[in-house]
């Protein structure tokens, strides 16, 4: 993987913060009472958004309504298993080149409509050629570098925190 690109984790920084400041005023203004009701399903598609180290981060935020009100779990949760899907032909070309055979040649069937979508991977239904019923989970293209990415602009934006309070600072961190 190419070296971080300090303008790009920058420029990923700010739109992460962007959005994170945004959603976290419209949080504030929905525990009140005095939001737009549909803000919780909008935080989960600005998730979506983002890419999917953020809806991995929705989908255990999900799971902590000791954090957030009812509304936005439930919005979040649906990101479990209903996240956004991989077209076919992407699904197609990232099975034949990791297995190094035709869809036609690896499965009798092969159900292109997933059973499930998520965070980093979607789930199809295929027959194997002796009639054997499987579930073939497949990566989502290009996974490696949109986390690395993120993760990347993560620890920039947590380094300058650090600098700016050394004493919270965990160990281990320069």
């Amino acid at each position: 993987m190419p070296r971080s690109n300090p303008i790009r984790n920058l420029s990923r920084l700010v739109v992460i913060c962007w959005v994170a400041l945004q959603e976290y005023r419209a949080l504030r203004r929905f525990s009140r009472g005095a939001a737009n009701v549909a803000a919780p399903v909008e935080f989960a598609a600005r998730l979506v958004a983002l890419g999917p180290a953020f809806v991995k981060l929705g989908q255990i935020l999900s799971t902590r309504p000791d954090m957030l009100p009812p509304a936005y779990v439930e919005a979040l949760s649906a990101l479990q298993e209903k996240g956004p899907r991989v077209p076919s032909e992407q699904i197609r070309i990232t099975v034949e080149r990791e297995l190094g055979k035709t869809l036609e040649e690896l499965f009798a069937s092969f159900d292109h409509v997933p059973v499930a979508a998520a965070s980093l991977a979607q789930v199809h239904r295929a027959t194997l050629p002796d009639g054997t019923a499987v579930a073939v989970k497949v990566q989502r293209p290009d996974l490696k570098r949109l986390v690395g990415r993120d993760l990347d602009a993560m620890t920039l934006g947590l380094r300058w925190l650090y600098r700016l309070s050394p004493r919270r600072r965990p160990r281990g961190w320069r």
